[in-house]
Order: structure tokens, then sequence, then C-alpha cells
């Protein structure tokens, strides 16, 4: 039996120890779970899998299915990269750390900060995320028999979400898992009824004009490299078995992405919408549409509750406010960014994973170089990084920063 310390799926922003007891004395939730490397890449692959699925294939559709496959592989490259880093940084560590005090031991009180300041505004990101892709697939859902609109929808979600999240949360983390599978299941689903339907010139364009957008798309869909220190703990220190989950728990998300855009962009081309579903109507019909739009519904909703209630619970423990301050910091900022006009969800995708995904990718790399210098423990897991490729890398990770922050300020 092992303790489910990882509380949902989107934990990637919950790093900290004393949140991660809280959910296991919270939901009192045990699974029998063989400590199989496969088993360990599957705490991998359900951070991984997420709401950013859906922001894929209107990113690759953008510069076109084939370049973006291409610019979809770089990016898993660097994440693995990124991955493997920092499953070196947690073999070499003595102590039992999450993110934050690996960020502390390595990079001292400066890069504490740095990272809790990466973690909270990647929960408010995907909040936001998640508020507004609520919306926009109910609305695809409800639409035209009720009437309505993505912004009504959105805030009724909120308000019922909010309430629920200052109660506590039951035993939605099951769910979350759950949801994995089915949106695995959907996805091949969409490849059987869309295949027929799929045109090579869908496939074959380009447009460079975009060449940007999808960056950070697709880095907001790789994210979950706070995973590492659960999976090494999961594998009981196993011999090379970090290693090989870090493999497997990438390339699976990456070869189910490659595939949900294929049935996607197959289908409509440079008409593909922003979460991916709706524009797929007049293709396959209102059936499959609803099909998807519901998985997104449950997947973000609980998503929400389940990040929600963690960053909640963070602030209480980790930041001493009280119940209701910290509750009104994690539903109402959301929200607020959301009246403000912040509303398109690839936009914000966007945002969100350039500037958390590049901050987490800058302070992994930072700690990586730190912990060799040092020569700290004797990790089984060892990644020869050139000096090249990691001053590239945070060239890479800082203009992806920079050029989001530029977009935001000029709109």
């Amino acid at each position: 039996m092992v303790k489910l310390l990882y509380c949902c799926r989107d934990t990637r922003f919950c790093v900290s120890t004393t949140v991660q007891q809280f959910c296991v004395a919270t939901y009192n939730f045990t699974i029998p779970m063989p400590k199989s490397i496969f088993s360990a890449a599957t705490i991998l692959i359900g951070t991984v899998i997420g709401a950013g699925i859906f922001g894929v294939p209107y990113a690759l559709s953008k510069i076109g299915y084939i370049p973006g496959v291409l610019y979809l592989i770089i990016i898993g490259v660097i994440n693995l990269l990124v991955f493997l880093c920092y499953g070196e940084v947690v073999e070499r560590s003595k102590d039992d750390h999450q993110m934050t005090g690996h960020a502390e031991r390595y990079l001292g009180s400066k890069g504490k900060s740095a990272m809790a300041f990466t973690m909270i505004f990647g929960s408010l990101g995907a909040l936001l995320v998640y508020l507004i892709g609520i919306g926009d697939f109910t609305y695809t859902l409800l639409g035209e028999s009720i009437g309505g609109s993505p912004f009504l929808y959105s805030s009724l979600f909120f308000i019922v979400a909010s309430l629920v999240i200052l109660a506590g949360l039951g035993m939605i983390v099951w769910f979350e898992r759950v949801m994995v599978v089915v949106l695995m299941l959907i996805v091949i689903l969409f490849l059987i009824f869309g295949l027929p339907h799929i045109s090579i010139d869908n496939l074959l364009y380009t447009d460079f004009s975009n060449l940007f957008l999808p960056y950070g798309v697709l880095l907001f869909a790789f994210g979950g490299v706070s995973a590492i220190p659960e999976m090494y703990r999961f594998l009981s220190k196993k011999n090379g078995g970090l290693k090989k989950s870090i493999y497997i728990g990438t390339i699976i998300p990456l070869v189910l992405y490659i595939v949900f855009a294929l049935a996607i962009v197959g289908v409509s081309g440079r008409e593909t919408t922003s979460e991916a579903v709706e524009g797929l109507s007049r293709f396959l019909g209102g059936g499959i549409v609803a099909l998807g739009a519901i998985l997104g519904i449950f997947t973000m909703g609980t998503s929400f509750l389940t990040l929600g209630h963690i960053a909640k619970q963070l602030l209480m423990k980790d930041y001493k406010l009280n119940k209701i301050l910290a509750w009104v910091l994690v539903c109402f900022i959301p929200y607020i960014i959301y009246l403000l006009g912040l509303t398109n969800f690839i936009e914000v995708i966007g945002i969100v994973g350039s500037v958390t995904g590049g901050l987490y990718g800058i302070l992994v790399l930072l700690m990586y170089r730190k912990a060799r210098r040092e020569n700290v423990g004797k990790p089984k897991l060892t990644i020869k990084l050139p000096t090249f490729v990691h001053y590239l890398l945070l060239f890479v990770f800082v203009l992806g920063i920079v050029y989001e922050i530029i977009f935001l300020f000029q709109k």
C-alpha cells in the first residue's frame, strides 16, 4: 500500500510538504500499487496531462501540423532534460524535500522565495485557465439549447466552486485519477471517429507567422516537474528506476498529444478552435463534440476544486493566513483577473506556461548546476548536460518569459 501524497493531477503547483501531508490526513486515502517503474511513471503522466491537452491542437494548427509536431517534440525534449536535471538534484539531496526545500538548500532564501512565487503564480494562473475553460466548454454543450454565454457559465461555476473550496473537499482525488484514464479513452474515440474525416491538406499546410504562439501553450502542457520527488519516494530509491520512469512519463504524454492533435487538426485544420472540440461540430456532429465538452468540464472542474483547496491550505499552513483570507485570495484573484478581461483560453495558457514553466526551468537548472559543483550525494541518476546546452536552455526560458510579458503589456 502506498499513501496518496500526490493529491491531484495539477500538483505541479503544490510543492509544499506540509500541504501534501495535509492531503493524506484529509482524504485518508490509500491505493494498492506495485512499486514498478511504470507505476512511478504514471505519477508524472497524471501530473503532466491536464487542461493543456485542449490547447495543443490549436497551437499546432496556427503553424501547421508537421512543424507543430516538431515544435512539440522540441518542447518535450526540453522538459525531459529539466525533469532529468531535477531528478539528479533529488537523488543528490540527503534530506526529504519538495521544490521549495531544494531551492532553499541550493539557492538560499532568495531561491526559496522565487520558487514560492512560481508556485503561487502557477496555482492562480491554472485556476484562471480552468475558470475560462469551464465557461467555454459549458457554452459549447448548452449554448444552443438554453442560451447563455461563456461568461455566465464561468461565473456560475465560480460561485459554486468557491463555496465548495471554502467548505472543503471529499473524495474528488479519486475522481481526478479516473479522469486521466477517461481522457485517454476519449482521445482514442476522437481518433476513431475523426479518422474518416481527416484531410491531408489540413496536415500539410505551414504558417510561420505565429511561430512564437505555441511556446507557452506547449510548455504549459508539459508542466510536471514537481512530480519528481514523489516518484523518487515511490520507487524506494531503486537503482536506475527514476530515470526510466521519467522517460516513460514524458514520452507517453508526448505521443498522446501528437495523436490528439492529429485527430483535431486533421479534421478541422485552420478552423481548429482554441479549446479544440467546438470547431469539430460541423465535421463530426454534435455528439462527439458534446462528449469532448463534458470531458473538459469534468476534467477542469475537478482540477479547479482540488488545486483551489490545496492552494488554500498551502496559504494557511505555510504562510499562516486565516481560512477566510486564504480562500478569498485563492478564489477571487483568478475571478477578478477574469472580470478584467483576461478571458482568452490560449492566451492565459501561453502566459502561465511561459512564465511558470520558464521560472521552474531556470530554478531547476540553477539547482542542478550548484548540486553538481558541490558534488554531494551519490545519485544513481546522472545527466551530463553540456555547458552550452545549459546556457541555451536558460536563454530559451528567459526569452520566453520576456516575450510573454512584453506581449501582455502590449495588449
